[in-house]
């Protein structure tokens, strides 16, 4: 669990203090294919860091829209659901067997009061949602679906062959059909 947050803030390791918190409160869990970390219509209680796995972040339409994929190394939340205790308009569901370590909202929110450390790697973990965030965005606002897949290809290639085709395509707001074209023309 620290060497995620060593490749956030090289010296969290110096300060044990933050350190021995970190372990007593986070909780390593190995969950199963199809697990839930967030329900829609539920408060997303806890946050979760996907050591080894991959999961689906997804809202309810008509159909199931996935809004974003969460890979080894990354940290799974709901944002408006976790930062303001409200419920939750989207699900996180497992799409493999995983291991994560979580805290509640609770539990960090005491970590965020005793070490003045653990503010500057959230807000870096913030940064860096917030900019995976806006690519998203922009991705989907001025690409063509073949432009959409090409920097899909490129970011997500080593998970490629462990996504379903239809969340491939949900995610680029493409259809299958289509997502079925672009891969048979690589």
């Amino acid at each position: 669990m620290l060497n995620i947050f060593t490749l956030l803030y090289p010296d969290i390791q110096q300060d044990l203090q933050t350190a021995d918190l970190l372990a007593r409160y986070v909780r390593r869990q190995v969950l199963p294919k199809g697990a839930m970390l967030a329900t829609e219509g539920e408060i997303n209680t806890r946050l979760y860091l996907i050591e080894t796995g991959l999961a689906r972040v997804y809202y309810e339409t008509e159909t199931e829209t996935t809004a974003w994929l969460i890979t080894d190394g990354r940290f799974a939340l709901v944002p408006g659901s976790f930062f303001d205790q409200r419920p939750s308009r989207q699900s996180i569901q497992l799409l493999e067997s995983s291991v994560v370590h979580s805290i509640s909202y609770d539990e960090l929110q005491l970590l965020y009061s005793a070490s003045p450390l653990l503010n500057i790697v959230a807000r870096r973990v913030l940064e860096q949602y917030v900019q995976q965030y806006e690519w998203r965005l922009r991705v989907l606002r001025t690409r063509s679906a073949e432009g959409r897949y090409a920097l899909f290809t490129q970011q997500f290639s080593p998970f490629m062959n462990r996504l379903q085709g239809k969340h491939i395509a949900s995610f680029l707001g493409i259809t299958k059909y289509t997502l079925s074209r672009l891969r048979a023309k690589k």
